[in-house]
């Protein structure tokens, strides 16, 4: 515990690697998983409110700031998203073929696939074990099984849906870790959570510092989301209320309750870092937004609404294009942009050195005798063409920089801010200077 930040930059830069061709590279997986749960999602709304719906859905995780953004990344988030939606759309289609005999090929089928993508999903990270609760809501919501019965009506069947679903992953699980011959190998990982995070880490929001805030999550999802995500999940939040009944509001739980669960889990537990950790919300939140197409069909025959309906998805895309392809330091217009970001957060939510690769170019067209650089502390500049020297804190304790080029992590410039506040040091260059320029918003 605490080797693998030297251990990444061994592998990434000392050893005679192509650092970005070997991420790049690195990427493909998760682009394949994106495409999973992109598939999970389409299936799933078709499946529940028809093709057009399936194809609404389809569109929202295809242009979601956060999925792109995500998806480009040899990270964990985006893929356990993708596995997430597509366990429980198994699980779901599992419990509605209960009960069916001319079923019973379908059935036991259905069972092999949810086990191993569950047992995927379980190996791919920590907050995957969430799953198992999820399932149960699910099935709590669709009123045990069979939708309209008794929840332990034939209990002997439900029973032997979950030891089999349950058995399938263990194994899925046990080959991914290598068959180790350890039984505690997976509670093991699990106890290694954050053991290389200083328990004096400070969480940021909207400029203040703490260990942590109760509404991190929720109000970082409302200012990275889209305006047309956060109009379309209030919508789907008042018409399950408002419009569904039998079936669809037991389908529309089946979803909610998942969701719910995943982001007040999140809120408990996980570190205020990123709002990479709830990923798993949208997809959930996309298949219900499909909803909304049946609950529209009158409304979509007229002109006016269905220009009103381009006119949204038009501003969807145009939102995209201005941001692309730096998705990552992604907010929505009314909280000011991308570049806003260390205004609002720090860290994977705006800043993984993603942008070294244009700091070269930027430096050999403005020319500049010496480059100092505050960056993540896994980037390297020389990796990317960019000869600079790490800057100590005393530069940034001077009222006057010296003369050269400083390239500030976006993370950086947002702590700087803390420093500024406990020490009384100029280090808040937020209010001090304006950047000569900024790359990629971070």
């Amino acid at each position: 515990v605490g080797a693998e930040w030297g251990f990444g930059q061994r592998v990434l830069y000392f050893e005679g690697a192509d650092a970005p061709a070997l991420l790049r590279r690195g990427r493909l997986p998760t682009l394949g998983l994106s495409w999973r749960g992109a598939l999970a999602v389409f299936a799933w709304s078709r499946h529940r409110w028809g093709d057009a719906a399936g194809l609404f859905s389809l569109f929202l995780w295809c242009t979601s700031p956060s999925i792109l953004a995500h998806a480009r990344w040899v990270t964990f988030d985006l893929p356990v998203a993708a596995l997430w939606v597509a366990t429980l759309y198994g699980w779901w289609r599992l419990l509605q073929r209960e009960g069916r005999p001319h079923l019973v090929g379908r059935l036991l089928f259905g069972r092999l696939a949810t086990g191993v993508l569950l047992g995927a999903a379980l190996g791919t990270k920590c907050s995957a074990p969430l799953l198992l609760p999820a399932m149960g809501l699910i099935e709590l919501a669709l009123g045990g099984g069979v939708a309209g019965t008794p929840f332990f009506a034939d209990l002997r069947r439900r029973l032997s849906r979950w030891a089999m679903v349950l058995s399938v992953a263990v194994v899925t699980l046990w080959a991914i870790y290598g068959f180790p011959l350890d039984p505690g190998f997976y509670l093991d990982g699990l106890t290694r959570i954050y053991g290389d995070i200083p328990s004096t880490h400070q969480a940021y929001f909207d400029g203040r510092f703490a260990e942590s805030f109760p509404l991190y999550f929720v109000w970082t999802l409302a200012l990275k989301s889209s305006l047309l995500e956060l109009a379309l999940f209030a919508a789907v939040a008042v018409g399950t209320v408002a419009r569904s009944r039998g079936a669809e509001r037991r389908d529309a739980l089946a979803l909610w309750l998942p969701a719910l669960l995943w982001l007040v889990a999140m809120s408990l537990v996980a570190r205020n870092m990123g709002h990479r950790y709830t990923l798993s919300v949208y997809p959930l939140l996309f298949v219900l937004a499909g909803a909304v197409v049946p609950w529209a069909r009158e409304a979509l025959r007229r002109p006016l609404f269905r220009g009103l309906v381009g006119v949204c998805c038009a501003l969807q895309l145009s939102g995209l294009l201005a941001h692309h392809p730096h998705y990552l330091p992604y907010f929505h217009r009314l909280a000011g942009g991308g570049d806003c970001g260390p205004w609002w957060r720090d860290d994977s939510n705006v800043d993984w050195g993603q942008d070294l690769a244009t700091a070269g170019p930027w430096l050999a067209s403005h020319g500049g005798d010496e480059v100092m650089a505050d960056l993540p502390v896994h980037s390297n500049p020389a990796a990317y063409g960019v000869a600079a020297r790490p800057s100590d804190l005393g530069e940034f304790d001077r009222a006057v920089p010296r003369d050269g080029a400083y390239l500030i992590s976006a993370s950086k410039l947002a702590r700087g801010l803390a420093e500024h506040r406990a020490t009384g040091a100029p280090t808040d260059w937020r209010e001090r200077d304006t950047p000569r320029d900024v790359l990629g918003g971070s």
